[in-house]
């Protein structure tokens, strides 16, 4: 347990619940002694292990902690029971029977109830495709923040807006998506700040050309070629969008895609960046990575290629305009 850390267990969960952290509350429901925990104990726990409260000492915690583990990565409640017996009962459904290792004896039942909160949308700029991405993020049930480091006009006052990259708020990065829509205006330092992040996608709404003379500046600034690779420009699936919400729709259909694939599964890609994020197939298209051409995706098939051989819904990097490259 993290010596700073509350140790009172609701004190923790309003932290947790504020910062958007996904957590599991673990009620000891019985108790039979003897055991250091009682019923009615209770304990909040996190991807790093128990963060504040009690269920037990070094008979019960490894137990529970897995537990946890699981119960994060699934979202399901479970009912936990360590028992001494040596055969140990496993006719009652639900139930989950573990064996108590030590030689007190006793015997719990652990509830584990996890709470993940909605994931996060991170749209960098101020266009019309940013706000087309906010809306659709809402209807998604994403937590949406906008972050604009430009001088234009406010797309709303009902936007959570961040002006500086420092004051980024501390989001869960295995839950949080961040997308790049900002149009030439500041494309090279949300870049460099949303890989940064650890995020499971980062999306750019570009064109190739474009992108590769972005690639090229975040080169020079000192981007690895790893970091490159995990982000996926132009951002979408191929979807022949061209207005603005439809090329929302075809970002947020891939940062679905890439969420219910279980891409995202456990914690966010480290900040290393040890492998990139796994290609997204969807009607025959692959998506092609960082620094590949069209024809250098899966299969031969084509990324983000219309009828007429151009990208079909990258947009332009003209600031405050919007049309097919």
């Amino acid at each position: 347990m993290d010596a700073r850390a509350p140790l009172d267990p609701f004190a923790a969960v309003a932290d947790l619940r504020a910062r958007g952290v996904p957590f599991v509350m673990a009620t000891v429901v019985r108790a039979v002694s003897p055991t250091s925990a009682k019923s009615g104990d209770k304990a909040v726990l996190t991807h790093g292990g128990v963060l504040a409260g009690w269920i037990g000492g070094s008979c019960a915690e490894p137990i529970v902690r897995r537990e946890a583990e699981a119960a994060l990565r699934d979202g399901e409640c479970r009912l936990l029971q360590i028992t001494p017996e040596a055969a140990p009962p496993s006719s009652r459904p639900g139930l989950s029977v573990h064996r108590m290792e030590c030689y007190s004896g006793g015997e719990l039942e652990i509830y584990l109830e996890p709470y993940l909160p909605m994931p996060s949308l991170l749209v960098f700029g101020n266009s019309p495709v940013a706000r087309a991405l906010c809306d659709l993020g809402r209807v998604l049930r994403f937590r949406v923040t906008v972050v604009d480091l430009g001088d234009r006009p406010s797309m709303g006052e009902d936007l959570e807006v961040i002006r500086r990259l420092e004051d980024i708020p501390d989001l869960d990065p295995s839950s949080t998506f961040g997308v790049v829509a900002s149009h030439g205006v500041f494309d090279e330092q949300s870049l460099e700040k949303a890989v940064a992040l650890g995020l499971p996608y980062v999306g750019f709404v570009t064109s190739m050309r474009r992108r590769d003379q972005v690639y090229a500046s975040l080169r020079a600034r000192g981007v690895g070629a790893d970091r490159l690779e995990r982000m996926r420009a132009p951002a979408g699936l191929e979807l022949g969008a061209r207005l603005p919400q439809e090329i929302a729709l075809a970002v947020m259909a891939e940062i679905v895609s890439v969420r219910r694939a279980g891409a995202i599964e456990g914690a966010g890609l480290d900040d290393a960046g040890s492998e990139a994020a796994p290609s997204v197939q969807a009607g025959g298209r692959a998506h092609a990575g960082a620094g590949a051409t069209p024809s250098a995706a899966a299969g031969g098939a084509t990324a983000h290629v219309g009828a007429e051989g151009k990208p079909s819904h990258a947009t332009s990097c003209c600031h405050g305009a919007h049309k097919s490259t």
